[in-house]
Parts: C-alpha cells; structure tokens; sequence
C-alpha cells in the first residue's frame, strides 16, 4: 500500500524536492565560492600591503643610495675644478705660500724640489715638490700649518708629507709639500 501511494505521489513530490535540493546544493555552492572569493580577497590585499611597504622601504634605501653618489660625485667635481690648471708655475706656489705666512705672522723659507708626472686613477697630473721651513710663534706655526692642510687652503691640491714640528722655545716646522696641477 505504501508502495502504491507513493508511485501516486512520485511525480508530484520528486520534480519538488529535486528542485527544492537543487536549489540548496546551488546555493550552498555560491556561499562556498563566495567565502573562498573573501578570503583570497583579504589574502591578496595583505600582500599588496606589504609589497607597498617594501616598496617604501625600498624606495627609501635607494634614495639613500642616490644621495651618499650624489654626494660622492659633487666632491669629485668639487676637486677636479679645484685642481689647478697647467699654466701654474712655481712662483705662484711661492706668492701664495709667502702670503699664508705673512697672514700667520711665521717666516717662511720655501725652496722649489722637482717636478713630476703622477697617474692616478685613470688620470695624470703633474706634480710640483716643494720643501718649506717656518719659524714663528708656537700658536702662529700651529696656525700656519692647520691653514696649509685644512679644508679651507689656499691650494686645495696642497698634499704635506714629512712635517717635523717644534714648538719649545718659540715654534718650528719643517715640511715638503706636492702640489697638483692639470698636466702640461
């Protein structure tokens, strides 16, 4: 009897319930992709936060890159424009030399050496070998030599080597200096 009731209401009830689970399943499909959709969603914006932060960071490292051979390169050109052209002659050396000494209150004794050609790098220069000897005051010495190898020299391709300093007794020094030139 069951048996043939149901037969009496298969096609009624099964084109229902099929639709009805149809339509579940279907739906429960689209939450399922929806849900996957949202994650993958936040997954891929958490990484594009980062990669912007690397990006920051990176951008930021560069810059500091770009600065520090910016900064390299204006100091090379910074020198190269100092370095005197090749028409300077050894008088020059002495009229300059002879005028740091007057501004120091020292006398000074230069004498000329040699002169060489020098590769450095890639580049050549002619070199010009000085010797100088000063006497003065302690402090006007001590002066004197801080103004012949500071930053603001007179000759900013000025190289002292060989310094021998006294200061007992009023002050002395002996030295040699290079100064370099454009070549001939």
């Amino acid at each position: 009897m069951v048996e043939r009731y149901w037969e009496q209401l298969k096609p009624r009830v099964l084109p229902y319930l099929t639709l009805r689970w149809v339509s579940i399943v279907t739906v429960a499909l689209l939450v399922l992709l929806y849900v996957a959709l949202a994650s993958r969603y936040f997954q891929v914006q958490d990484q594009r936060r980062a990669v912007e932060r690397d990006i920051v960071a990176l951008r930021a490292r560069v810059g500091t890159y770009r600065t520090a051979s910016e900064e390299v390169e204006a100091r090379y050109k910074r020198v190269q424009e100092a370095i005197p052209p090749a028409t300077l002659i050894e008088t020059d050396v002495f009229e300059t030399m002879l005028k740091l000494a007057s501004e120091h209150q020292v006398s000074a004794q230069i004498q000329f050496k040699s002169e060489e050609t020098r590769q450095v790098g890639n580049r050549t220069y002619r070199v010009i070998n000085f010797s100088v000897a000063v006497s003065g005051s302690g402090q006007a010495v001590e002066s004197f030599l801080r103004a012949m190898d500071g930053e603001q020299k007179l000759l900013e391709t000025l190289f002292l080597g060989n310094v021998n300093l006294s200061t007992g007794g009023g002050g002395s020094a002996s030295m040699e200096f290079q100064v370099y030139t454009q070549p001939k």
